[in-house]
């Protein structure tokens, strides 16, 4: 039995515009990179529908944004991606069977909420294969999430130690997530 649209989720982390992605302004202007990062957000807020979305942050104006795009604000209860993840993966058991965990920055988010991520854990990593750029997984699992250096083998381990071999994908349009000056030329692709 394939999960529906309304028993699915989309959980997207994001920072203050104003301080995210570090590593770009040193390339761009602080507005011009603030600007990008709206950008992609947008955009990926945009390719999950239909999925009910909810925006993970711990930032006053991000809940702001996400309040004017019709979309709920998930505030955790600390600061830090991994726990903002996990709190908001817990309180999505609630109303749905399965989360999809979405970064912000995808330069090619189309058809997120259109896709059938099936009932197992998938993970998408990115070009690399080391980043975690969307992750489908069942909301009832005892997963611990490991965003960071090399998340895509945390996840793949956890994913063992709960028992399932999760599904990797390293080619899809979502491999590319855009951090550094060089990722830039693939917002263009």
């Amino acid at each position: 039995m394939t999960t529906s649209a309304q028993d699915r989720i989309a959980l997207i982390p994001l920072k203050s515009f104003a301080t995210a992605k570090q590593r770009l302004r040193t390339h761009l202007s602080d507005m011009a990179t603030a600007k990008l990062v709206e950008q992609l957000a947008l955009g990926v807020i945009a390719a999950t529908e239909p999925l009910p979305t909810w925006i993970v942050t711990d930032d006053i104006e991000i809940e702001e944004f996400a309040a004017q795009h019709g979309l709920t604000a998930f505030r955790p209860t600390r600061p830090g991606l991994n726990v903002g993840i996990q709190e908001a993966y817990r309180a999505a058991r609630q109303e749905f069977a399965h989360a999809v965990i979405i970064h912000a920055d995808l330069a090619q988010p189309h058809d997120l909420g259109q896709f059938d991520f099936g009932e197992a854990v998938m993970l998408f990593t990115d070009h690399l294969g080391l980043g975690s750029n969307v992750l489908a997984l069942p909301t009832g699992l005892d997963f611990v999430f490991h965003y960071g250096e090399a998340s895509a083998l945390s996840h793949i381990a956890e994913s063992r130690r709960l028992g399932f071999e999760p599904q990797v994908v390293g080619d899809s349009p979502w491999r590319f997530d855009i951090d550094s000056p060089e990722d830039l030329s693939t917002t263009e692709k």
